[in-house]
């Protein structure tokens, strides 16, 4: 994990950062929002990178933003198994991620579905969750 603190890029440079780092194999990048000192608002931006990549990814962000610091330790990830399923519903197929019982539409499927059919995002999300909570009830 890489992390850092700025309080002198601008939005449009931090964004600048997202495809490039994704293109070389980031996992994940977020920016949260902060105060520095002198109560200055201010961005942390995290990424996860592959291990052994921080260097080069440190580089990267040096490079795209004004950082002048990074942070880079090494975390231990905890998760659930998951699968994705697809449940069929009245607008049609639809991807959804079942982790336990945790169910969640996965959204660019959901988009897919909602522009073919001409309905709203909202409404084929909740079609396919209702059809995957029908599929769990079913396989248990």
């Amino acid at each position: 994990v890489i992390r850092t603190n700025m309080d002198d890029s601008p939005g449009e440079i931090l964004a600048a950062l997202w495809e490039p780092a994704f293109a070389a194999g980031a996992l994940d990048l977020c920016y949260v929002p902060l105060l520095m000192k002198k109560g200055r608002p201010a961005w942390q931006l995290q990424m996860i990178v592959p291990a052994g990549q921080g260097d080069r990814f440190a580089a990267m962000i040096f490079a795209e933003t004004g950082a002048i610091g990074c942070r880079i330790t090494r975390e231990r990830r905890i998760k659930v198994e998951r699968r994705l399923e697809t449940v069929e519903t009245a607008f049609g197929p639809v991807q959804v991620k079942i982790s336990g019982r945790n169910l969640a539409p996965e959204a660019d499927s959901v988009q897919e579905v909602a522009a073919e059919s001409g309905q709203p995002f909202k409404i084929v999300y909740a079609a396919a969750l209702s059809a995957a909570w029908q599929t769990l009830q079913t396989m248990e």
